[in-house]
């Protein structure tokens, strides 16, 4: 949502909620939507990139030509272990783990990128950190501001 809605409780540090879910959880014999997975690429590359956020990860993919795992948030993995399953079965030997860079001053997001770590290991894969200029939260904002100074230049 252009504008993210926020719960009347929420503090100002809080920037409310961008993506809704279809889920009746709160129904009787209801479901919650599972905590979703989206993928961008090629589901048998050697190194595939875990970041937070589908149309992050489809910016992402497309400036950079990598394969994106997007989770919907950040400790939001229970969907994950899966398609690490089915990613070393592909070939996948790295996975770089992509989090925004709130991942170092955010205990929360901090603690969903090592889970990632742990999980990769599960299934023999590597695990590496991409950083870059915390300026730039996202990977997808730090690879449009380079793809920027390239049209600028």
């Amino acid at each position: 949502m252009d504008i993210p809605i926020k719960d009347e409780n929420d503090g100002a540090d809080k920037d409310g909620t961008k993506y809704l879910w279809l889920s009746s959880a709160n129904k009787r014999m209801g479901v919650t939507s599972g905590s979703p997975v989206h993928f961008a690429g090629n589901p048998s590359a050697g190194a595939v990139y875990v970041t937070e956020g589908a149309l992050k990860g489809d910016i992402a993919h497309c400036l950079m030509n990598r394969s994106f795992v997007c989770v919907a948030g950040a400790n939001n993995l229970s969907q994950l272990d899966p398609v690490f399953s089915a990613l070393a079965y592909n070939g996948t030997k790295i996975i770089v783990e992509a989090y925004d860079m709130d991942k170092y001053n955010n205990e929360m997001v901090a603690k969903g990128a090592e889970k990632i770590y742990v999980m990769a290991r599960k299934y023999n894969m590597e695990s590496k950190r991409l950083t870059w200029n915390p300026a730039y939260k996202g990977v997808d904002d730090w690879q449009l501001s380079l793809k920027n100074k390239l049209i600028l230049n």
